[in-house]
């Protein structure tokens, strides 16, 4: 009797929790008076003209209309984390609800079970087991059946409207990602911020994108962080042109490297060329050198490799020249003071070396079947 009288009073007390829960909602929505709404009435008709003129002097040319750093409030980081909390608050009751029921399921008469088959023990594989433990996702729609989010674990995906523009939130932990789209559904736009509070919300890095005229293709990309910002162009077919990255400090852009790669009329690889800049403080005031490297590719029929030579600074520092049988080449090294190494290649093994001074021969090693003769 006692057991009986216990579980009713602890579903009594469940049931009162959710109940003031509710009436401390309801009691936040105040009616507004006529005094109140002739006052909201007046700052309605001001405000339009103010916040015109506002916007005109703020506000900076973007190159996506339908968002603009300046009118973002961060309104939806106390959405998101207000949705954070009441997911809280309802796995606390749904633990709850499970603590009770575990009581009483414990409560009851033990039943006697039957013995258990002697059945030999299947295996499943990997990606049997996974399911098999991966937690059930969970899918929330609006009134109008439009997907409001999806979670899953501790991740929480969250598609929504913005200026008429579709925006994807992604949220995993204190991390989340806003993917922005174009009204042909291609990604111009992502954020990644790092949110651990409302106060200490931070983006932490940025990637824009540009496209050619009605083309999938991105022609240009642009990676911005907070003390660094890098350009990259790329052709109709979607490899590399150009690229810059520059440090940012004070607002002010200084050059870090600069890449540049020319391909021929079949998007073969013709040259690559990088130059990293470094300098004497970090204040970039003053450029201490550059340092350029480049390659120059001259492509060989079949599945031979293209030849190939190396440069520093504008010196010949390496070369490799192919024959016509794959696997046979020779490589040639230089050095500073006129010396350089030229190695001989038989089926991709080393078989001589000839070293050269002056562009004379001064000595020469062979390779026989692993051991090495000098002459």
């Amino acid at each position: 009797m006692s057991l009986k009288l216990q579980t009713k009073k602890n579903h009594f007390s469940l049931f009162f929790i959710i109940l003031c829960i509710s009436l401390i909602f309801a009691c936040k929505k105040k009616p507004v008076t006529g005094e109140a709404n002739q006052e909201i009435t007046n700052a309605n008709q001001t405000e339009p003209q103010v916040q015109a003129q506002t916007s005109e002097e703020i506000i900076p040319a973007s190159l996506f209309d339908f968002y603009s750093p300046a009118l973002d409030d961060g309104q939806w980081v106390e959405d998101l984390l207000a949705h954070l909390e009441e997911e809280r608050i309802a796995e606390e009751l749904n633990s709850m609800e499970e603590s009770l029921t575990e009581y009483e399921e414990n409560a009851a008469p033990p039943v006697e079970e039957a013995p258990a088959e002697n059945v030999e023990e299947k295996n499943i594989s990997d990606v049997e087991k996974f399911f098999a433990e991966a937690k059930e996702g969970r899918i929330l729609h609006g009134k109008n059946n439009e997907l409001k989010f999806f979670e899953f674990d501790n991740e929480i995906f969250s598609p929504y409207i913005e200026d008429g523009k579709l925006v994807i939130l992604h949220t995993n932990g204190n991390y989340t990602d806003r993917y922005f789209y174009d009204e042909n559904y291609h990604l111009v736009k992502k954020e990644s911020w790092n949110i651990p509070s409302v106060q200490a919300a931070k983006l932490e890095k940025s990637e824009s994108y540009e496209y050619f005229a009605a083309s999938s293709v991105v022609s240009k990309k642009t990676l911005t962080a907070s003390d660094s910002i890098e350009q990259i162009t790329y052709n109709n077919n979607a490899k590399i042109l150009s690229s810059e990255k520059y440090a940012l400090l004070e607002n002010v852009k200084h050059i870090l490297s600069k890449r540049q790669l020319v391909y021929d009329s079949e998007d073969k690889l013709l040259s690559d060329q990088l130059t990293d800049y470094y300098y004497k403080d970090n204040d970039y005031k003053e450029l201490d050198y550059s340092f350029t490297k480049k390659y120059e590719y001259s492509a060989n029929e079949g599945e031979i490799p293209p030849d190939f030579k190396y440069y520093e600074n504008g010196h010949l520092r390496m070369l490799n020249k192919y024959s016509i049988e794959k696997g046979n080449y020779v490589s040639e090294v230089f050095f500073d003071d006129n010396f350089s190494v030229k190695s001989y290649y038989e089926n991709d093994i080393r078989v001589k070396d000839l070293f050269y001074s002056d562009g004379k021969i001064t000595r020469e090693k062979i390779y026989e079947q692993g051991e090495q003769n000098e002459k």
